[in-house]
């Protein structure tokens, strides 16, 4: 196999505005520098499983499900909750119970979190809340969790119109299940593990013809109501509330008025000349999926913001691999179903066939009638082009390309999990 750019797979070397990518062909190092780009400070998980801030134009390489690490890309979200960390703040209203500051260790490894306790008269679920919230459309809630306390948490996202969506998770079984659901489809829900015991649950909802509402957390019973004043207790940390139908990294806010925005990740590299500009070539990539409706594992385009490319993209719930060097599209659509997790993925293209292999398997072929008459000079990292594109990003692991057609067997050997 002639490897022509390596990235990622534990070797990591960033710098604002860049991260690297090499050739070790024949024991010969070449850097290669991706750019990198993102107008706000933004978190990731360190080595240590910890919440950081890292600054503007900083990579993120993230180390929260993977212990080599990867490239963290998202799209621009808002944290609309004004006060993230802070629960005395009178934003937060409560219901059934008391919040006590806790000067224990949270998820960022420093000192501070809260404590919910149930401590009123009423046996209903005790919480604590943010009303009169304008929401519709597609909204994901967020928190960190202590899983050494109360076993049963809930989430809510309610209308005052009727219209609610509630769960609750399970921290020893780590499942959720539905409390209720009432004209706001529950569109996803998820759950991360962090260090010292912190776990993050979200809950995404579409939100259908909501104007205010209320979202929460609390302490639940499935069992039944909890005897009066019973003292269960659960620790929140880092709420988040943001458009879209998925949870993000976490958000910090402390009394912005609209919240606070971290701005889209793009990572692009601008390819030495010559590395192709004919058939065969083939990509491989290992990616975690966050978002199963659209998304890119990468592109090769004429430029970053071109609509002449080769990708390797999701949509309608399938994969597919696709040459558009001439603004004409050749697509193979394959039968797969795109699942949530972290896939191996190989796309090779020829002259006149293209193939696409995942997690070990071919998962599509066919031809290909696309002649190959552009110089391809860019790659870019989870996502279509850098004009226009605001979709999903898919965080990378890592990533290789090479200017020859990787054998069946070559594919499902790098693909296999």
């Amino acid at each position: 196999m002639s490897n022509t750019l390596k990235f990622g797979a534990g070797k990591w070397a960033n710098k604002k505005g860049s991260t690297l990518a090499y050739n070790d062909e024949n024991n010969n190092y070449k850097p290669l520098p991706f750019d990198f780009s993102r107008g706000s400070s933004a978190t990731r998980v360190n080595k240590d499983g910890l919440i950081e801030t890292v600054g503007s134009g900083q990579p993120r390489i993230d180390f929260k499900d993977n212990t080599k690490g990867a490239l963290l890309l998202e799209p621009s979200r808002t944290n609309f909750i004004t006060y993230s960390e802070d629960f005395s703040n009178s934003v937060w209203s409560t219901w059934q119970s008391t919040k006590t500051l806790s000067n224990n260790i949270n998820p960022k490894g420093t000192n501070g979190y809260y404590e919910i306790s149930h401590t009123g008269s009423s046996s209903n679920n005790p919480n604590t809340r943010l009303t009169n919230v304008s929401l519709n459309g597609s909204y994901t809630l967020s928190f960190f969790i202590k899983i050494n306390q109360s076993r049963y948490i809930s989430l809510s996202i309610e209308d005052y119109n009727g219209d609610r969506a509630r769960v609750y998770f399970d921290t020893i079984n780590k499942t959720f299940t539905t409390i209720s659901n009432v004209g706001s489809p529950i569109t996803n829900t998820s759950y991360s593990e962090f260090s010292n015991g912190w776990i993050k649950i979200s809950l995404s909802v579409n939100l259908l013809n909501a104007v205010y509402n209320e979202v929460g957390i609390g302490i639940y019973n499935p069992s039944g109501s909890f005897p009066s004043a019973s003292g269960e207790v659960i620790s929140v940390f880092g709420a988040q509330l943001e458009q879209g139908s998925y949870a993000t990294s976490y958000i910090p806010t402390s009394g912005q008025a609209n919240g606070v925005t971290r701005l889209a990740d793009s990572c692009s590299q601008t390819l030495p000349s010559p590395v192709f500009n004919s058939y065969p070539f083939s990509v491989f990539a290992e990616v975690d999926v966050v978002d199963t409706s659209t998304g890119y594992v990468f592109s090769l385009l004429k430029s970053t913001s071109s609509a002449e490319y080769f990708t390797i993209e999701y949509f309608s719930n399938v994969w597919h691999i696709t040459a558009r060097p001439n603004g004409s599209t050749e697509r193979i659509t394959s039968t797969t179903t795109v699942t949530k997790g972290t896939h191996k993925i190989v796309g090779v293209w020829e002259s006149s066939s293209m193939k696409l292999y995942l997690n070990g398997s071919l998962i599509a072929s066919g031809s290909n009638s696309q002649s190959f008459n552009i110089q391809v000079n860019s790659m870019l990292l989870g996502q279509l082009r850098i004009s226009g594109d605001t979709g999903s990003r898919n965080t990378v692991r890592q990533t290789e390309l090479y200017n020859n057609a990787l054998t069946d067997e070559q594919a499902i050997a790098l693909t296999t999990i």
